[in-house]
């Protein structure tokens, strides 16, 4: 009897082990960051996004994916992983070049805690993504030549240029003349001893009649607090 011929079992590329290690310490760090969003909001309030523990399956599905060996996941970790550090790159410049230093330093000074954590989190995730770029890029090296477009340096900057742009967009926005009126509210509820931030502005139309809600960092050297005001 003729033994059935055994058929190929699935190659996993070199480095799978190394990619998966860090797509599950991505996960773990991505759900730390949730657990302590939903600890400041449970002891503060403030906001909650409940479509946040979606990142961490998709991290965590992409882990799996690679442990299976499946090659499509090395073409999405080639795209996109240059693009997300491009994003996380894009955010730093714009909060370098757009925001009002004193606002930073602020921040720095009397929410070292919370602006430290952010900070960390960020620079892990782009190292993360950055290595994950550089392990995909050396699994499709072996596939040929990329083109120029699809070359990691060049989708970080496609992620990058319009981070940048839209963070600029939406600090116009938050200044506007539409945005005085919240503004004048906080700084008669606390007096000119403070700069100002609009950081959320929200308008609603209900039966002919306008209200609005808006969220207002006050700020100076000696603190940094939010303030609420409705019209």
């Amino acid at each position: 009897m003729q033994t059935p011929p055994v058929l190929p079992t699935t190659q996993r590329p070199a480095g799978s082990l190394r990619v998966v290690t860090g797509l599950v310490v991505f996960a773990l760090l991505d759900l730390s960051m949730q657990a302590w969003s939903a600890f400041v909001w449970l002891k503060n309030g403030g906001s909650l996004s409940l479509t946040a523990p979606f990142s961490t399956l998709a991290l965590g599905l992409a882990a799996w994916l690679v442990w299976r060996g499946r090659r499509g996941i090395w073409r999405v970790l080639l795209y996109l992983a240059p693009i997300g550090l491009g994003l996380i790159l894009g955010l730093f410049l714009a909060g370098g070049l757009f925001l009002p230093w004193r606002l930073l330093r602020a921040l720095l000074l009397h929410s070292p805690q919370a602006t430290t954590l952010h900070l960390v989190h960020a620079l892990l995730a782009g190292l993360i993504l950055g290595w994950l770029a550089w392990e995909a890029g050396r699994v499709q090296a072996a596939g040929g030549p990329r083109q120029t477009w699809s070359r990691a340096p060049v989708l970080a900057a496609l992620g990058a240029l319009p981070t940048l742009l839209l963070a600029k967009l939406a600090l116009l926005l938050m200044q506007g003349s539409w945005t005085a009126e919240a503004v004048a509210q906080a700084r008669a509820e606390l007096g000119d001893a403070y700069d100002y931030q609009v950081i959320s502005w929200q308008v609603h139309k209900q039966a002919g009649r306008t209200s609005g809600h808006a969220v207002v960092l006050a700020y100076n050297d000696e603190e940094v607090q939010q303030v609420q005001v409705r019209w």
